[in-house]
């Protein structure tokens, strides 16, 4: 039978999917002590209840889960409330946000929860008319703080999480 030679210069296909969120976050054997670390900080520090990361059907504890176990930036966990790296607290908190806000559900994704992107790119581009255009989903500030989350028409339902 004949076989088709390879496309000289072609890329190799890559071998890495990128998933999309789903509703229940799984956890690997590999992932169980960041876990820990993740729960001991967030509950240590008053972030989030240590009841509400033990409970698999809060949106705290679907967060915990992402940030432990599917999200590939692995921001370094603040060791102290004095500890100025506050990306891993931001990312944590907009990931409670889509699950609060049932987040699967939503008509765009805006690409939250992308593991592969930061918060800061968890957003797209609208045009409004021909000379405006916005960016829907998180935006941030020139020093990477979240300062905006516009999210119209975009079926969120839930409550606001304290952890905004």
């Amino acid at each position: 039978t004949p076989t088709q030679a390879p496309v000289q210069g072609s890329a190799p296909a890559p071998t890495q999917a990128i998933t999309t969120p789903t509703d229940q976050p799984t956890l690997s054997n590999t992932h169980v002590s960041r876990m820990s670390e993740v729960v001991a900080f967030l509950s240590g520090f008053g972030i989030s209840t240590h009841e509400s990361l033990q409970d698999p059907t809060t949106p705290q504890h679907k967060a915990a889960l992402w940030m432990a176990d599917t999200d590939v930036l692995e921001y370094a966990i603040p060791t102290s409330d004095t500890d100025t790296s506050t990306r891993f607290i931001q990312r944590y908190a907009l990931v409670v946000f889509y699950y609060a806000m049932n987040g699967v559900e939503w008509e765009e994704q805006l690409n939250f929860l992308n593991p592969l992107l930061d918060e800061c790119g968890w957003f797209e581009s609208t045009r409004v008319d021909e000379q405006e255009i916005v960016a829907v989903g998180a935006t941030c500030n020139e020093i990477e703080q979240v300062e905006v989350i516009l999210m119209p028409r975009n079926n969120l339902k839930g409550t606001l999480p304290s952890e905004l």
